[in-house]
């Protein structure tokens, strides 16, 4: 078995044959209808977005059909989550508090509400474990919106340069909406529509986002449309 990211193929994979898939979808509506499950962790725009920790059993079970599938023996862990705001670009490469390297992670599309979700992997690549997001800090000296380590949220990566817009992001970055800024000076690597029984497998290091999928223009409006999924992260040392 590999614990390296040399050999995977990201991108998308079915999960069809997964016998616990449609158990995590009737698990999902059930999750978001109250509280009784556990206490959720809340990030985003005014903190819009959960996730709910995975239990032990579930996260033995897919980590072993992923570790499987894939040939790796990488140890998972995996949040239900529920996101009503959009996910800026950002990247997930980091070393946790063990010392242990996030090297890859996946997407298990559940339900949505909203208009047909994508997700948008970008031509740019972290090579130093440091978490990178797109978004203001009001603490910093340098405030404005901008691609920012955070670890040290006054280091900026100023990949603006000429202004020009991505080549085919208007078709999940409208230009009306308030994260199409972002979108400028990079290209599209790949993007993965989400469908029900596929699940993408992904590089932390590389940019990503979400396609902006509210009916609303601005983050401030988008608190009705909805999409939910299993989020995993693989880490190895």
């Amino acid at each position: 078995m590999k614990n390296s990211t040399k050999d995977l193929v990201f991108g998308s994979h079915p999960i069809d044959d997964y016998p616990l898939f449609n158990s995590y979808i009737k698990m999902v509506e059930e999750i978001y209808r109250g509280s009784k499950f556990g206490k959720f962790k809340r990030t985003g725009y005014k903190e819009r977005n959960q996730f709910l920790k995975m239990g032990p059993s579930e996260t033995n079970q897919l980590s072993d059909y992923l570790n499987k599938k894939h040939d790796t023996n990488f140890q998972w862990s995996f949040d239900f989550f529920h996101s009503c705001t959009p996910l800026v670009l950002h990247t997930d490469y980091v070393i946790d508090r063990e010392g242990f390297e996030i090297v890859a992670g996946c997407i298990i599309p559940l339900n949505w509400n909203c208009k047909q979700p994508y997700t948008l992997n970008f031509n740019k690549v972290q090579q130093e474990p440091r978490k990178l997001m797109y978004r203001p800090d009001f603490t910093s000296k340098y405030p404005q919106a901008e691609m920012r380590y955070l670890d040290n949220k006054d280091e900026l990566i100023n990949y603006i340069t000429k202004g020009i817009p991505c080549p085919g992001i208007e078709k999940y970055v409208p230009k009306t909406c308030e994260m199409y800024e972002q979108m400028k000076d990079i290209e599209i690597e790949s993007v993965y529509k989400w469908e029900i029984g596929t699940y993408m497998l992904f590089d932390t290091r590389r940019w990503h986002s979400s396609s902006w999928y509210s009916r609303f223009d601005t983050f401030e409006e988008s608190t009705e449309d909805y999409k939910r999924s299993v989020i995993g992260f693989a880490k190895h040392k």
